[in-house]
């Protein structure tokens, strides 16, 4: 900045330029520093610049140029950043029922249906909605699975249904396999699952009603089996 003010005050001879008041002497310069400033004997001081004369008062040629108005300014955008995390915890966990069940669902009715006679062994399979296991787990977790032996004092030998009355029992048994040579029920007898699948499963269950004499009494014939899953 001071270069190019400098080239801008450079006269050979001196000048003088005639106010209407008052006649002023510009100085004979071949180099001006913008910030030397000469003090003029006459009221009013001459600034030349780019051939041109223009009549400042000199008490505010000092104060202008300090100010720094001459250069403009130009207001920068300054932007801080800094982070934070987001983290969740998921916790490993079994539903009955898929993994957006709002609740854990009854399993159905295990139903040997409707029988005339009760001779003979009577074996059936669980539905979706009758008497089927539907669980959700974490995948990867292992779980276990039993079943009750029932609530009218039945073991790993033979569950038992009984009438309204209750005064007849029904032997029946709950098995893991199509075969019905492995019992479903609690401790060694329970489903183990080492590493559950990553999908909700559907666990059937095998029934066989035993059959025998003397005939029953005609009547409902009921158990109620509790299913729990452990993980």
């Amino acid at each position: 900045m001071s270069a190019f003010l400098g080239s801008l005050i450079h006269k050979k001879r001196s000048r003088y330029v005639t106010t209407s008041h008052t006649r002023c002497c510009v100085y004979r310069l071949r180099y001006v520093d913008p910030f030397d400033f000469r003090r003029f004997s006459c009221r009013r001081s001459i600034y030349v610049t780019a051939g041109i004369a223009m009549r400042f008062s000199s008490v505010l040629i000092l104060p202008f140029l300090l100010s720094g108005t001459i250069v403009p300014k130009v207001a920068m955008a300054l932007t801080v950043s800094s982070t934070f995390d987001v983290t969740a915890t998921i916790q490993k966990g079994c539903v009955f029922g898929t993994s957006t069940a709002s609740s854990q669902p009854n399993m159905g009715t295990l139903n040997f249906g409707t029988r005339s006679a009760t001779a003979t062994n009577v074996d059936i399979a669980s539905t979706s909605g009758g008497g089927s296991i539907i669980a959700t787990c974490t995948p990867g977790i292992s779980a276990v699975i039993e079943l009750s032996y029932g609530t009218n004092g039945g073991d790993s030998t033979q569950r038992y249904l009984k009438n309204a009355a209750g005064t007849r029992l029904l032997a029946y048994q709950l098995y893991r396999d199509a075969a019905r040579t492995q019992v479903w029920g609690t401790g060694g007898l329970a489903l183990n699952i080492a590493s559950f699948p990553a999908t909700t499963q559907t666990y059937t269950v095998y029934a066989r009603y035993f059959g025998g004499t003397p005939l029953p009494p005609a009547g409902v014939y009921t158990d109620n089996v509790t299913v729990s899953l452990t993980y």
